[in-house]
Order: structure tokens, then C-alpha cells, then sequence
């Protein structure tokens, strides 16, 4: 019969695996941004489909905008980061 000991010892021989960035970037943190709706059709989509839940998942970020993907993960959008016409950040 095999011991604890004796079978920590074949493991010894396994070949290290190279180093893996999709694995990595996993657990990069997760980044939040709150928006506030500004236009009626903003107000519809927060209540509806965001259960008036303020923060958002940042996906992606381009050229000024950044998509988000509400908590609610009901709803995902794109917003302009400085001046948006439907949102503005809150925190």
C-alpha cells in the first residue's frame, strides 16, 4: 500500500507548464462604474431592465466610450464617458 509520503515523491517528476496569460488576465479585478439614467429612454431601460441598480461591469473601453454590462445582466451599453446624452457617471 502507498503512503502519503510516497506519493507526494511522483509528483516530483511532472514538467512544469508554461505560463499562460489567458489565465492570468482571469483575475485581473473587475471595474465598476454607477450611471444615473438622464433620458426617458434611459430611465425606461434602468427601471426595466436594470432593477434600478446604479452599477454597471466596465466590458470594454474605446475611443472615449465604454461598454457596460448592468449587474442585473439584463442590459448592456454603450456610453461616452464624459458627455453622453442617455447616462452620466455618478461614482
Amino acid at each position: 500500500m502507498r503512503t502519503l509520503h510516497s506519493l507526494s515523491h511522483s509528483f516530483v517528476n511532472l514538467p512544469l507548464m508554461p505560463y499562460n496569460k489567458q489565465v492570468t488576465d482571469k483575475h485581473m479585478k473587475t471595474e465598476f462604474i454607477c450611471v444615473q439614467p438622464k433620458s426617458n429612454k434611459a430611465v425606461n431601460r434602468f427601471a426595466n431592465q436594470m432593477d434600478y441598480l446604479h452599477s454597471c461591469r466596465v466590458e470594454q473601453r474605446k475611443d472615449g466610450r465604454v461598454f457596460l454590462a448592468s449587474i442585473s445582466g439584463k442590459y448592456n451599453f454603450w456610453m461616452n464617458e464624459t458627455a453622453d446624452d442617455n447616462w452620466e457617471i455618478i461614482r
